[in-house]
């Protein structure tokens, strides 16, 4: 089953704002599904965020080892996909969830091979389990990008163009409610 391919140019934002939207989205197979792409984010067991001190970041769920900020090769970017339920709109929380990343050329070539992107289950601390996605921190260069996913065996993938302005967000996940 052939998606149709969405390209988005993320816009230059000012410093002081926190714009909140959803990078892609599309509708599949009765789901409704949005990529995310942020700063890399901090991710915590539920043990590590017990007792109220940690009030940002990702709450560890299931899934793969997270790539933490702070990890030696330095990821920078959070990919975030979000699978919610067309008629219900409830987030679909146990989803099996495959991602790899494949650098473009300027001509929309693939560069070398795609990366599998290790897929962790994760909620975002303090909004609950309509927050509910999969994915991870990743290191994205500036330029095109095309990201693979496959949602319980129906793939699907998105063209997006990371673009790089210092000391200037690069975009803040907006939480489908």
């Amino acid at each position: 089953m052939h998606a149709t391919m969405f390209v988005v140019f993320i816009a230059v934002m000012s410093c002081f704002a926190q714009v909140k939207k959803s990078i892609l989205d599309t509708t599949m197979s009765g789901m409704h599904i949005e990529l995310h792409m942020d700063k890399a984010e901090s991710l915590f067991t539920k043990e590590q965020a017990s007792g109220g001190a940690v009030k940002e970041g990702m709450l560890i769920l299931g899934g793969a080892e997270p790539l933490l900020p702070n990890a030696e090769i330095k990821p920078n970017i959070h990919l975030g996909l979000h699978i919610f339920d067309v008629k219900s709109t409830a987030a679909i929380t146990n989803a099996k969830v495959e991602m790899s990343l494949q650098r473009l050329d300027t001509e929309g070539n693939q560069m070398g091979g795609p990366i599998e992107i290790p897929v962790v289950v994760m909620e975002t601390l303090g909004k609950g389990v309509q927050s509910t996605h999969y994915g991870n921190n990743v290191v994205m260069l500036d330029g095109p990008y095309v990201v693979f996913v496959s949602i319980n065996g129906k793939k699907l993938k998105f063209t997006l163009n990371r673009l790089y302005t210092p000391n200037v967000p690069i975009q803040y996940m907006d939480m489908h409610e």
